[in-house]
Parts: C-alpha cells; sequence; structure tokens
C-alpha cells in the first residue's frame, strides 16, 4: 500500500530547477527526498565518502577493542582500567562527531 498519496506540482525556475537537482544529486537523493527531508526539519547534506564509511568501520573496531580491554580490566583490577575507559569515550565521540559532520541532521527551530 502506498504511503505518499498526495501529489505536489511545483513550478521552479530554471536556476532553481539547476539548484535542486545540483543539491539532491550531491545527497544522492531523489528531488522528491530532498524536498521531503527539508519538510520534515532536516537539512540534507552531501553523502559522505567511501572514505568516511571506512574511517567509521575503522573507528568502531578500535572502540570495540578498546571497550574489551577496557571490560578485562575491570575484571581483574587492573589500575589501567580508567585509561582505557577514556581512550575508548574519545573514539566513540570521535565516531559520532564525523557522523554528525557528514549525515543530515534535524535543524534547530
Amino acid at each position: 500500500m502506498r504511503i505518499r498519496n498526495n501529489k505536489l506540482q511545483l513550478w521552479l525556475s530554471e536556476a532553481e530547477a539547476d539548484r535542486l537537482d545540483k543539491y539532491a544529486r550531491s545527497s544522492k537523493m531523489s528531488k522528491s527526498a530532498y524536498l521531503r527531508n527539508l519538510i520534515n526539519g532536516y537539512e540534507p547534506q552531501a553523502a559522505p565518502t567511501i572514505e568516511y564509511h571506512r574511517i567509521i568501520r575503522e573507528l568502531r573496531a578500535i572502540g570495540s577493542n578498546i571497550n574489551q580491554i577496557a571490560h578485562r580490566a575491570h575484571c581483574t583490577d587492573d589500575i589501567r582500567a580508567e585509561m582505557y575507559d577514556s581512550d575508548y569515550v574519545k573514539v566513540v565521540a570521535l565516531a559520532d562527531e564525523l557522523t554528525r559532520a557528514f549525515l543530515p541532521a534535524k535543524r534547530r527551530k
């Protein structure tokens, strides 16, 4: 069953149509999806590069390893547990920062 039942015809100048095409293409969205994101309060950004996804995967793997080390450190009462916890928090924060920088965010009202 179709979720979107309302069709909208929109008249744009040549310049507006070109900008919409450019923005939708750079975000790797259809024009409809791009406009729906705007209507729903999101500011679509250029789609993340393959490099972004590689970095995120690597950061998550490192974070997971640090978390395993921290868990083991807590279980054995290793004195360096705080250091491992701190590194894990930093890696997760960096991954979150990259995600916010590259993925669409809800606009503030």
